[in-house]
């Protein structure tokens, strides 16, 4: 199973808690490990998490709070890995590895961030059961567009027919498209933004979404849980049939 969630409403929180808006990025980081905390005891039947962290639209933010999410990434990258590898130590047994993934446009970040990103990915592995995804400089639009310019280059400098794509073979030229197709999206933060903000548009044509009020500070395990027995048990899928 693929869960995407869209981490919103860090700001909104800080200023419900009467702090600093970028000061929010800080407790939605502590959200994103209190769930893995959890995740190494049950993992719910999900193979893949892809987390919205960044988006390209992201980087008209303050140079202030850019920043401060920055230095923050950066000093806690290894304690994110840390927390995501527990995972690995509950399946030993079983060998089952995890993989982090960052994915997006690394070269609109600083460079000191990106060495690290470059470090961490260095250690994945190619058959991991699990993946963890941060969509980092990240656009839905941008991916497809993307994945066009790869497919065009292909044909013209390889022997490669653009007439046989479908819409199958053409994931294989998008960044997420060597993860299976995300079955449930979840954004939280959502009084008034039930929308996707470029998340994953290719593969979310049969995705369930889910709209939770609280903000990505709030999102609790038991949270994650409840939608995951909710979308086994109550949701249809047809896929058009």
């Amino acid at each position: 199973m693929h869960v995407g969630i869209i981490m919103d409403g860090n700001r909104r929180y800080a200023s419900k808690i009467n702090k600093d808006k970028k000061e929010g990025h800080s407790y939605g980081l502590e959200a994103l490990k209190k769930l893995f905390e959890n995740l190494k005891d049950d993992d719910l039947g999900i193979k893949t998490l892809s987390f919205y962290t960044f988006s390209k639209e992201n980087f008209s933010r303050s140079s202030e709070e850019k920043e401060y999410l920055f230095n923050l990434l950066e000093k806690n990258i290894e304690s994110i890995e840390k927390n995501i590898k527990e995972l690995e130590k509950k399946h030993s047994e079983m060998n089952r590895k995890v993989n982090v993934n960052v994915i997006g446009d690394l070269s609109l970040f600083p460079k000191k961030l990106v060495d690290k990103i470059k470090k961490l990915l260095e250690k994945n592995v190619s058959n991991a059961y699990y993946n963890v995804n941060f969509l980092f400089g990240y656009s839905g639009q941008y991916e497809i567009v993307n994945a066009v310019k790869k497919v065009v280059e292909k044909s013209l400098n390889e022997n490669f027919d653009y007439k046989n794509l479908d819409e199958k073979s053409f994931r294989n030229f998008l960044w997420l498209g060597k993860f299976e197709p995300v079955n449930i999206i979840i954004r939280t933060g959502t009084d008034d933004r039930k929308r996707l903000s470029g998340f994953m548009l290719y593969d979310s044509s049969y995705a369930e979404f889910y709209f939770l009020k609280k903000f990505w500070p709030e999102f609790t395990f038991e949270d994650l849980k409840n939608i995951i027995l909710d979308y086994k048990n109550k949701r249809v899928k047809n896929f058009g049939k």
